[in-house]
């Protein structure tokens, strides 16, 4: 996959950064980086500005999962069944697996320092942002490839069966 920067005023190309794969993931931006995985299995980070490689991490399995960034880390699942949290220097800081692929793209719930995600393992999972551990999973009537979605104590996240699921107060399960 070739993931293409244009300018949007002069309609323009601005850069262009090919990949080992293809592209199923939306683009995360924290400052001035761009993060994106492909189905090449790997995570990358490049300048907004100029497409330049600023991060590359190989995980073991290809990616459809869109990355979060948040602090000095980003999170991206794959189809292994991992949720990986890899510093902006490329480094792993932890890895938290599941019981099947991971489609499903990571929210960050800021205000309880948390990570919530699916799997096609039909769970909710949600993460402690610093260490990786688990602090809530959470099984739905299927597997999950939607992205949760976070508002105030609310979090929403559908399964695959057809079912949208809402959570109140997050560290709370069934509320």
């Amino acid at each position: 996959g070739v993931r293409v920067c244009f300018d949007y005023v002069r309609g323009r190309q601005r850069w262009a950064f090919p990949t080992g794969g293809a592209i199923k993931s939306t683009a995360a931006v924290a400052g001035d980086t761009v993060y994106v995985t492909s189905w090449d299995g790997k995570l990358y980070g490049l300048r907004g500005a100029t497409g330049e490689k600023r991060l590359e991490f190989a995980a073991t399995a290809p990616s459809m999962s869109s990355p979060a960034a948040h602090g000095d880390a980003v999170f991206f699942g794959s189809d292994d069944g991992v949720l990986r949290a890899v510093n902006r220097n490329g480094s792993l800081a932890w890895a938290f697996p599941t019981q099947g692929p991971i489609s499903s793209s990571p929210t960050v719930l800021q205000e309880s320092a948390l990570l919530a995600f699916g799997s096609r393992d039909r769970h909710l999972y949600l993460l402690d942002l610093a260490t990786g551990d688990s602090r809530q999973e959470i099984e739905l009537g299927g597997p999950i490839s939607s992205v949760p979605a976070a508002v105030g104590d609310s979090l929403f996240v559908n399964d695959d069966a057809g079912t949208l699921y809402a959570f109140r107060s997050l560290g709370a399960a069934g509320n």
